[in-house]
């Protein structure tokens, strides 16, 4: 059902679907110049997910962590997840079906085109690809309920990065 009460048709929320998951793949793995076209912007809000999962890894190293398992809850469309690859030996990403789909191709190719909305109904093709340094079976993505997670399902982590889940 629509916010007003009237149904959504199937193709509306695929075309909505698709806009979530554009907005994402640009967010996770948009270079700079693609994310922020302008001369001037706000240059420290750019690359969050890699940021994110970098301060990660620095605290993790601070508190003498095990660099084994990490949790990504609320992965979207896994730049963390990748990003927490390069130090964690085994990083399990979960969210919602459409954006694990997309983080699913970006691990089994490395790459996956996307769309940047530019005005209307014009947009412009971009590729995001993953850090090649990046050992990409190290990641899988699990699609879940995130409110009735169970650890039975999934075991036990080192570390949970929760992002953009409230």
């Amino acid at each position: 059902m629509g916010t007003n009460g009237a149904s959504v048709s199937s193709s509306n929320l695929t075309a909505e679907i698709e806009k979530q998951v554009n907005e994402h793949m640009l967010f996770h793995y948009g270079a700079k110049q693609d994310v922020l076209p302008w001369e001037h912007g706000p240059l420290s809000a750019l690359s969050f997910p890699l940021r994110i999962a970098r301060l990660v890894q620095e605290w993790a190293a601070k508190l003498n962590v095990q660099n084994k398992r990490v949790l990504d809850l609320g992965c979207s469309v896994g730049g963390a997840s990748f990003e927490l690859a390069k130090k964690f030996s085994d990083v399990v990403g979960v969210d919602v079906e459409h954006f694990v789909q997309a983080a699913e191709e970006m691990k089994r190719d490395g790459q996956r085109k996307f769309s940047r909305k530019e005005e209307g109904k014009l947009a412009t093709e971009l590729i995001a690809s993953t850090d090649s340094f990046v050992d990409r079976t190290r990641v899988t993505f699990r699609t879940a309920d995130l409110e009735n997670l169970s650890s039975s399902e999934l075991g036990s982590f080192n570390v949970v990065l929760l992002e953009h889940i409230l």
